[in-house]
Parts: structure tokens; sequence; C-alpha cells
């Protein structure tokens, strides 16, 4: 591999602070949740804790500080490696490919590699970059009785209006999506689970993303509570979840020129969402699918939201999830748990989510799925995810709302697809979103505004 000589000279900045905060009593969802005291060991001030008119900018500072330990200068990535043999399935991409109209093609395919380091640890973060297809004819199957390529409508190569091979992308898009799927791929997949060649497809670049240890970044163990060992020793280990993020986003933004840069992530790459998007203002849309709920309380949000089904009490038998009552904090990996040293500075995710969208020109829309198989589902807690978002709506300047959407599925499933791309769309088309942008939002159940 060759390294790539470039750096950058960019550094993550603060933006304006925004005064404000009030106190929200949330109740008790029935089935009754456990009372957990405003105050106590377990609840402890800091710069994020909303006893006062709170400086979220410095509670930023904070918590990248806690994150990361120092600050992170932007650089291009340690290695470049083009893909281009590399076939994937679907429209054909805006490389020369194997041919208009075929159901796979040799994509224009790229790694990009970032060396992160502790004091006790280096490991590096493949990304996998691909450009938007959307210039290309859908040829993307054969429609039976047909046989490849001679189905009505799909284009030749030699066709005189256009639809040949040199109808594809040229440039970059306006759009790179930061696609970050979690612990969901075992492999070093691309496109592991299609939704980064539905993204391509709508005319979206799209940088994939995988954790830590996983996927294409597999080294050592799957498990991430490998990290607690030199968590205990003094590192930083979060930084490995977070840091490749803000050098993609800078690299993108900065360096590669795009107008707009938008996370999505689902679970774990949910909860990677949730946090960068909080520290990281290069993101100007997040979208976090069935990643986090304010799983304990903290002194600036006192109330709490569970976790489920995956934090439900071991006793619990189906179908009455709530009892007996799950705990604050149940469920949730290594590094979602309350123990991180990062979480006793921000205190929890409801400051999250204001810092997601504290400037008025960066926004949130968190989904749920009403009854997710894994985690973070919405049924029976319609109004506590309604009461967090109150609180939440009192300390930004932009918009963060979360959305449910129906699905009993782990998954980015097609509603949730839609929601990301009605965004993104008035996000490109106007330059900006605004509050009258989340109104009435297609397939959310919740329905905030």
């Amino acid at each position: 591999m060759k390294r790539n000589m470039l750096h950058a000279v960019h550094i993550i900045a603060a933006a304006i602070s925004l005064a404000g905060g009030i106190d929200i009593t949330l109740g008790a969802i029935d089935g009754g949740l456990p009372e957990v005291p405003a105050s106590g060991s377990s609840i402890k001030s800091g710069p994020c804790d909303g006893s006062r008119t709170t400086e979220w900018v410095g509670c930023r500072t904070a918590f990248a500080t806690a994150l990361f330990g120092e600050e992170v200068t932007l650089r291009a990535p340690d290695y470049t490696i083009p893909r281009p043999d590399y076939t994937m399935s679907g429209i054909p991409g805006p490389g020369a490919g194997t041919g208009v109209g075929h159901v796979s093609w040799s994509n224009n395919l790229t790694e990009l590699v970032w060396t992160i380091r502790s004091e006790h640890i280096t490991l590096n973060s493949t990304i996998l970059y691909t450009l938007n297809t959307s210039s290309r004819a859908p040829a993307n199957y054969n429609p039976p009785p047909y046989a490849a390529g001679a189905g009505p409508g799909i284009p030749s190569p030699d066709a005189p209006w256009g639809e040949n091979t040199d109808y594809y992308p040229t440039t970059i898009s306006d759009t790179l999506i930061i696609y970050h799927n979690g612990h969901e791929t075992g492999t070093c997949t691309p496109n592991y689970d299609g939704v980064v060649d539905y993204f391509n497809e709508l005319g979206y670049d799209v940088m994939e993303m995988m954790m830590p240890l996983i996927g294409c970044n597999h080294a050592y163990t799957g498990s991430h509570s490998w990290f607690e060992q030199f968590e205990k020793m003094g590192d930083k280990t979060l930084k490995f979840f977070i840091e490749p993020v803000a050098l993609a986003a800078g690299y993108a933004k900065h360096t590669l020129g795009y107008k707009h840069v938008v996370m999505v992530g689902l679970s774990g790459g949910g909860w990677t969402t949730t946090l960068s998007s909080a520290l990281i203002t290069d993101i100007d849309l997040s979208i976090p699918i069935a990643g986090s709920v304010p799983k304990w309380p903290s002194a600036a949000y006192p109330k709490w939201v569970p976790d489920l089904p995956e934090g439900r009490s071991p006793l619990a038998k189906s179908p009455d999830i709530f009892r007996p009552p799950p705990q604050p904090g149940a469920g949730g990996d290594f590094e979602q748990q309350q123990a991180r040293p990062p979480y006793a500075v921000i205190g929890g995710y409801a400051e999250m989510y204001i810092l997601a969208a504290l400037e008025d020109n960066r926004h949130q829309l968190q989904i749920l799925h009403e009854y997710d198989s894994c985690c973070f589902r919405g049924a029976g807690l319609f109004d506590n995810i309604k009461d967090y978002n109150l609180f939440v709506k009192n300390n930004t300047a932009g918009v963060m709302q979360t959305a449910v959407t129906v699905g009993n599925y782990h998954e980015v499933n097609l509603r949730d697809k839609v929601l990301v791309a009605t965004l993104i769309e008035r996000l490109r088309r106007t330059g900006k979103l605004t509050k009258d942008d989340f109104v009435n939002l297609p397939f959310d159940d919740l329905q905030i505004q």
C-alpha cells in the first residue's frame, strides 16, 4: 500500500454558544418504571448538568476532551486503495463497468484507511467510498421471461439517445452520506445490507463504515470488551469508535468539497451517529436508526427511557415486556454502558441530542422502530419519547426530532429509507432545513409535529 502524502489543516471547531434549559418531569409508563432520584451517587453534576443556564458549547468541549483526550487534527487518509475491479450488484456504477444493462458491474470502490492511535493501541479504520450511480439507466434486473440484457427498455451500449456507457456521473455528488452499519456485518463486505447501493442509486456518494474490531476492521477479537483492559490503563478507548467519523467528515467537507455531509447509522452505527453528531460540527444532518434512547437518568435529564427488548428484565415474559420493570441503563454493548468514562462528563444521551442540533444549521432525525427485534423500540413509550424531545427542543436552535416507524426487525427498512431521502432532498433543494421540514413526515407514527 502506498501512503497518501496529503495532509489536512482543518481542526474541529466549536460553534456558537446557546443558553437555555428547562427541567421536564417524565411520567412513568404503564408497567411501572422504577423511580430514580434526581440526585445521588449515580447522578453527578458536571459541565452538562442543566442545573443552571448551561453553556452547551462548553459541554461539547468537555465531552470531546473526555472522549478523544486531545484535539483531533483532520487529515487525509493514511492509505488510499482503489478497488476498481470489485463487483457489486444493482444499477451500473460511474466507472466503465461491465456494460449497460448488466446486473453486475465493476464499481469505482475506493478504500480509505485511517490509522487511529492511543498510548497502548494502534488500529486501522477502513472506510468504503462509492460514488452515486443515479445517472445510469436503472437496468438492474432482467424481467422474466427475457434473457440477460434483453428486457424491454434496457438500453444498449450504442443507444442513440444518451442511454449508452457515456451517460454516467462525471463528478462527485453535492451530498455525502456517511453510513455506519454498526455490528451488522461480520465480514469485510461492501454494501452488506444493500443500503449503500440504495443511497448511490438516489444520487448520493457514500462512505460506509463499520465498528472497530469487526468487518473490514477485524482485529484481535470481535468483542468490544477487549477495550476495557486499556481503558483501565488510561486509554481513551471510545476514540476508536468516533475519531474515524471525524476524519471522514472533515476530509469529505474540507478536502473533497462536499456541500452537505449527512450521517446515517443503524444499531451500533446509530449509537456512533449519536455520539459523532454531538461532537463533529461538519455533520449537517444526522439520522441515527435504532441507536439509543436516554436509557439512564442524568442531572440535566433526570428521567429515563428503557432500551427494549434488549434491556428488559430477565424475568419478563412475553407479551408483557414491562413487568417486572426494566432497570435504568440495562442492555447494550461495552461502548454503550454507563460505566464508560466520557458519559460521566456528558451525562446521558439527551444531552448528546442537544449538541447534535445545537446550531441553527445542524439537525437530527432519530428513527426508532415500533417493535424493533433488538433494541430501542417505541411501542408503549410514545409519551416518554415525546417528553425527551420537548426537553431537547428547548435547548437547541436546530431541530432534533424522533420518528417511530412500523417495523419489527432490526434493519434500515423501506420506511426508514423514505424518511432519510425526504430530509436529505429537502436539505439539498433549499440549502437548509427548518422546523417546517419536519412536519408530517411520511411513515412517522409518533408525529411530534
